[in-house]
């Protein structure tokens, strides 16, 4: 499912309350306020669903086929679930 139809999901479940367009621009800023929020290092939560954070991860090393290979040390981001998220997930039939 794309931005655009999350869009059109959200507005039909607010009964067409806020447009389509409205809705597009509040995911654009939400994601706009997620990125600037994680790269100066900080967190967001959203309770009962998930966190966003970074976390840094280690030069590594290796040789693959005979070459060497490395990667720095760089920041990743990452995401964790709720556990009544998990839950909810889990609780599907398979």
């Amino acid at each position: 499912m794309n931005k655009n139809e999350v869009g059109i999901l959200i507005s039909q479940k607010v009964e067409n309350e806020i447009t389509k367009k409205d809705i597009a621009r509040v995911l654009t800023a939400f994601i706009e306020v997620a990125k600037e929020t994680l790269v100066k290092g900080d967190n967001i939560t959203l309770e009962g669903f998930m966190s966003l954070s970074t976390i840094v991860v280690d030069k590594k090393q290796g040789t693959c086929f005979g070459k060497d290979w490395s990667t720095p040390k760089k920041y990743i981001p990452t995401v964790s679930y709720s556990k009544s998220f998990k839950k909810l997930i889990a609780s599907k039939e398979i």
